[in-house]
């Protein structure tokens, strides 16, 4: 971006809640492949056929307003935003307008070393359109209405998004969110988490607002990234030749890398809001709210900092990816394991193991209190790392093993100390090579791996390699 502009980028993201069925209707709200499966009389939009709001979606949304930090609104509404489009039967959709049931929320983020906080204007429910399909047959288009009625999450930040980084860690941390609660699976893959970026420039951080485009559908973070970019270039160029930005909505274009326009953008008026006349107002009970606040969990963003005050931000945040994973690293430590220690064996063998399938963050095969008895063995010098990872880790994978303590003892890989053994092995290897010897004693102090190597290949298991460094540079430096 040139130099001179700033950046101002607000999000619009869509949860697709985790609900048995959809909004208003009956019908089941989960993926489904073939088309026009989950549909009834109100998908389809019947004369005389009434909504019904689903209360576990309502449940969901003051779940996501509490653990962003919004104000939950007791007294909400919903309205009809009329459009027409194939994939909408009822020519309306049914959505929160001016009354939303979160709002004025944030989150804290650390993005390039610092902390900043973003501010959430809205969070309000909605219903979702269904899918045109337009690459099936050269002559005619194709709707599938599976997705009309799923219930929907919008999350509307205000305009104080100043960098790619700092959208795309909002982003993620909303995934996390969604993840931790149960709000939603977050898989952008299916469009169960997507979103819309407002993105604008100005000539300073003092400047009025510039005129706002709006990209649409946005369904991977790779997406996000790349449509930001090139917007941002090609408002740059409209600037710099002295042409005004047009408000409008844009599509990315994943295969050219281009946006293209859709449509100028609509103002509120063009949708023509009516308050929902089928529906009745929103009364939330306190009893609720007091439910789903019971039921939060420490966010994300808390646990990485959190975390960060002992082991690195890169650690931290694969760590704080799974809800599951960070839960067996808590676990762990309150086992009695240093966090850095869980953590290690963690993000190490086991992530190694479940690159494999033979491990599952959400279901282990074995509990955190028995990686925490195996680090302790580690530390306590009473099995070497090299056997605990090698063999008492794959003994622990069994169906109904022993405790990891017990294990070592029947594997017989538990450690002595071999002191006199030690020095009677170096010396021979001393006498065998004289001239790294010598090379030592004269500064060459990385030959002290080569020497350790040695006497491990003789001893073989069952000894400390802590213990074998320390008697080997003893012998190396004792005088000639």
């Amino acid at each position: 971006m040139k130099e001179g502009y700033q950046l101002v980028i607000g999000l619009e993201i869509h949860i697709q809640l985790q609900t048995a069925r959809k909004l208003f209707a009956t019908e089941s709200s989960g993926f489904i492949e073939e088309p026009n499966k989950h549909i009834s009389p109100i998908t389809w939009a019947h004369p005389g056929v009434l909504p019904q709001l689903n209360r576990q979606a309502l449940r969901l949304a003051i779940r996501m307003g509490l653990a962003t930090h919004c104000a939950i609104d007791r007294f909400s509404r919903f309205a009809r935003k009329h459009y027409f489009y194939p994939d909408l039967p009822k020519g309306f959709q049914r959505t929160q307008s001016d009354q939303p049931i979160c709002r004025e929320g944030y989150l804290d983020l650390k993005v390039g070393g610092e902390w900043q906080q973003i501010s959430i204007e809205r969070i309000h429910l909605e219903e979702d359109a269904g899918k045109s399909i337009h690459d099936q047959d050269p002559a005619f288009s194709f709707v599938d209405l599976n997705r009309a009625g799923t219930p929907l999450l919008e999350l509307v930040t205000r305009p104080e998004i100043h960098s790619i980084e700092a959208a795309l860690a909002f982003l993620a941390e909303v995934r996390r969110i969604v993840r931790y609660h149960g709000v939603s699976d977050g898989d952008m893959e299916k469009g169960n988490l997507r979103c819309d970026a407002n993105i604008s420039l100005r000539p300073s951080p003092e400047a009025p607002l510039g005129t706002r485009v709006e990209i649409k559908n946005l369904n991977s973070f790779s997406f996000l990234q790349r449509a930001i970019e090139v917007e941002i270039s090609r408002q740059t160029a409209l600037l710099e030749a002295g042409k005004p930005v047009m408000r409008e909505t844009r599509a990315f274009d994943p295969k050219t890398g281009t946006t293209l326009s859709l449509r100028s953008k609509e103002e509120a008026q063009d949708y023509r809001y009516l308050t929902e006349p089928d529906l009745p107002p929103l009364h939330l009970p306190e009893a609720w709210l007091e439910e789903e606040a019971s039921q939060l969990l420490e966010l994300p963003m808390a646990r990485f900092r959190r975390y960060t005050e002992t082991i690195s931000e890169a650690e931290a945040l694969t760590l704080i990816e799974s809800l599951a994973m960070s839960q067996y690293l808590d676990n762990t430590t309150a086992c009695g394991s240093s966090l850095q220690a869980a953590a290690n064996w963690m993000l190490g063998p086991l992530s190694a193991l479940a690159r494999t399938g033979q491990w599952d963050w959400e279901q282990p095969a074995f509990p955190p209190s028995e990686l925490a008895a195996l680090i302790e063995l580690v530390e306590t010098r009473q099995v070497s790392h090299h056997d605990a990872k090698e063999r008492l880790l794959p003994a622990l994978l069994d169906p109904g093993h022993a405790p990891a303590a017990l294990l070592s003892e029947q594997l017989g890989i538990r450690m002595v100390s071999q002191q006199n053994r030690i020095q009677e092995v170096i010396q021979a290897v001393m006498q065998e090579n004289p001239d790294e010897v010598q090379r030592y004693r004269q500064g060459k102090k990385a030959l002290v791996g080569f020497f350790v190597g040695k006497v491990m290949k003789e001893l073989g298991g069952g000894v400390d390699p802590k213990e074998v460094n320390q008697v080997v540079m003893a012998q190396l430096s004792a005088p000639a």
